[in-house]
């Protein structure tokens, strides 16, 4: 493990990325920023470092070669958006939280303001992640992937990061056994172990019932509704459904919300009425939400397409 030193590490689509011409295409081994590296465990089939970041403004293009995993551990990183630009010419940007998996082999661009934080990344090798667990590694460019909630992959983040700057006895076998750990949850997260994705949680066809009540964007079901299709009570529903999809399902309802708004948006319709056929109390609170969801205003938003 290095500890403590300035370092030319991998640009990541984040607070603290380098600053690249927009037309720049290069894979991951070439992004380079100077950053602080705090300490760091290579192994045969991932890379972890724990480093800080500076302030800065940045914006970036490229195509990583590895499943790329990052948490702040202090602090707010910033503010950042990034496009998976094989998705379509449109280019539409989402908000990045402060734990993200980005996939391989995705054109992508970010940009956004760094605030000074300290964090932990992780860079998968997919062969050899898939050799050493026995499972596949499926994330993908979801958008999802750009916020994700999932306390047991935050818990092993920080107990990784915790053995790196604090190495204790067998440490280097520690750091690989909790490496693993983290792999294992990216995983299980993505299906690699469909099994345990609802043991505890919603069947497959109380997910189906849901996903097909919720696709019905213009009127957001109640709790109480999807409680009753799915013959549970709300609380179960709210329990179980974290299980199934490691997010709320208020977070889930209010992105399809925000989902069904930009559709609206598209539709030359104002952002007042947009919000009043949506049921916000106000254009000021539509905003508001669009924005924490987004990363930008319902008016950004209209006029970057």
């Amino acid at each position: 493990m290095r500890r403590e030193e300035s370092y030319r590490s991998l640009a990541h689509i984040n607070p603290g990325m380098a600053r690249l011409p927009a037309t720049t295409h290069v894979t991951a081994n070439r992004l380079a920023k100077l950053e602080t590296l705090h300490a760091e465990l290579k192994l045969p089939f991932a890379r972890v470092r724990v480093v800080s970041f500076e302030s800065q403004n940045f914006e970036l293009s490229g195509i990583l070669g590895c499943h790329w995993l990052q948490m702040a551990l202090t602090s707010q990183p910033g503010t950042s958006n990034l496009c998976f630009t094989a998705q379509g010419s449109s280019h539409r940007y989402d908000a990045v939280g402060e734990m993200f998996l980005l996939p391989p082999n995705e054109p992508m661009l970010s940009h956004g303001e760094a605030l000074p934080h300290r964090g932990i990344i992780c860079e998968f090798d997919t062969e050899g992640v898939e050799n050493r667990l026995q499972t596949k590694l499926r994330a993908a460019a979801f958008n999802t992937n750009l916020r994700l909630r999932n306390r047991s992959m935050e818990v092993a983040l920080r107990q990784l990061a915790g053995e790196l700057l604090n190495p204790g006895m067998a440490h280097e076998q520690m750091g690989e056994l909790l490496t693993a750990q983290v792999a294992l949850q990216i995983a299980r997260h993505y299906g690699g172990s469909e099994q345990h994705r609802w043991v505890g949680g919603l069947t497959p066809r109380q997910l189906k019932l849901v996903d097909d009540r919720v696709a019905a964007l213009e009127d957001v079901p109640t709790l109480t509704e999807l409680a009753d299709l799915c013959r549970i009570s709300v609380r179960h529903l709210t329990r179980a459904f974290r299980v199934s999809r490691q997010c709320s399902i208020g977070d889930f309802l209010a992105e399809k919300r925000i989902t069904y708004a930009k559709h609206l948006l598209r539709q030359d319709q104002s952002v007042k009425e947009v919000a009043m056929r949506l049921g916000f109390a106000s254009a000021n609170n539509f905003s508001t939400a669009f924005r924490r969801i987004t990363g930008e205003t319902p008016r950004q938003y209209r006029f970057s397409g």
